[in-house]
């Protein structure tokens, strides 16, 4: 039965021109980070602070997407710098990073407006190849102030290629993004969760960190909203990172519900900057701490 929904998965990703990602297991978070009450006056400011500072106007339009070069946004934001955003300090608040692999897709302007309705940052973790279809939208989140990171050139194993090939991989993506926002990825996640040494080698050299998830729905599996839901709620914890993909309608429809829920239980969405402040090239993080 497994293997029948990875086949399905499979022909159904590539239809959408992206290998269909498969999750590997992760332990979940553990924290003993305090837990302050949804209502506090400072959890109050902080969602005010994002409010004022992510546009809120749902259904925005993006900016043609044409087949000529196009220079980066003046003054866009930094994605990955954090600049942008209200700073929270995560030892005393319970954050949560939401972030969201495989686009630009059909489906990523539309969560690009539920996000700006919400006032609430994520990280996309882009596949390279796709990028030149969906350039207005990635203009578009560098402008949100979103962070911008690299989910290599074609969503190959990692494991299977040479230290050549991953660097190849990792620095067409970053070229790609960086045309069309000026900005230097600082995170990667390898497709598949893929991470062994000469993977964690090649971001280091290429200056990214390696990112993983502590909560992982198997929303390119279940592709059922509700049961989603459920499980990014159900799990959350303290200093978590989110794994979504930005390419299942059913997903799109549980990002609203998903943040709604967590921040009525206390939880405040930051960037992955505010979640795991400095990070070394190289290193694995799969949450904070």
């Amino acid at each position: 039965m497994r293997i029948g929904l990875l086949v399905v998965g499979v022909v159904s990703s590539l239809l959408l021109g992206v290998q269909a990602p498969i999750a590997r297991s992760q332990t979940q978070v553990v924290s003993a980070a305090p837990q302050p009450s949804a209502t506090t006056p400072v959890l109050d400011s902080l969602l005010a602070a994002q409010a004022a500072v992510l546009p809120g106007e749902v259904g925005r339009p993006i900016p043609p997407v044409d087949g000529a070069p196009q220079p980066p946004l003046a003054g866009a934001p930094q994605p990955g710098s954090g600049s942008s955003l209200p700073k929270v300090d995560c030892r005393k608040h319970k954050c949560i990073a939401l972030t969201l692999d495989d686009g630009p897709s059909p489906q990523t302007a539309r969560i690009l407006d539920q996000l700006a309705a919400l006032k609430a940052p994520a990280t996309f973790f882009v596949v390279g190849r796709q990028v030149g279809h969906y350039r207005g939208v990635l203009r578009r989140m560098a402008a949100e102030g979103h962070t911008i990171g690299n989910h290599s050139w074609s969503h190959p194993w990692f494991w299977k290629l040479s230290p050549a090939g991953m660097r190849t991989e990792l620095d067409k993506t970053n070229r790609a993004i960086r045309k069309l926002t000026g900005v230097q990825p600082r995170y990667v996640r390898p497709p598949y969760g893929n991470v062994n040494a000469a993977v964690k080698k090649a971001a280091k050299s290429r200056g990214l960190a390696v990112v993983d998830w502590s909560i992982d729905p198997e929303d390119w599996k279940v592709r059922d909203t509700t049961s989603v839901i459920k499980r990014v709620v159900g799990a959350a914890r303290p200093g978590a990172i989110i794994l979504s993909h930005d390419l299942y309608p059913t997903t799109r429809k549980a990002i609203g519900p998903i943040i709604t829920k967590l921040r009525a239980k206390g939880y405040v969405f930051v960037s992955l900057d505010d979640l795991l402040g400095q990070t070394r090239p190289g290193k694995v993080y799969r949450q904070r701490g």
